[in-house]
């Protein structure tokens, strides 16, 4: 069977859609160490992932360390469930 491997990128993407759907909204802003502490990222690593999902517009970030999935963020994770 040829299944793909899913990338830390998009484990932290999957999650952060997740969280969010959670609690009722999957564009919620969520801290984004926090969602790298749900997939056992340190903060180094999320500060990178962070700044190549936003480079590739799947999330937005805002003040400080909060971010949000965009709708091609969404659709991406919709596609990788």
């Amino acid at each position: 069977m040829n299944q793909k491997r899913i990338t830390t990128d998009e484990r932290f993407l999957i999650r952060l859609y997740e969280e969010g759907k959670k609690k009722g909204d999957p564009f919620l802003e969520m801290d984004a160490y926090r969602v790298g502490q749900l997939i056992g990222q340190n903060d180094k690593s999320v500060k990178n992932i962070v700044r190549m999902l936003t480079r590739t517009n799947f999330i937005k970030q805002k003040d400080g360390n909060l971010v949000y999935i965009t709708k091609q963020g969404e659709n991406l994770v919709l596609s990788l469930l």
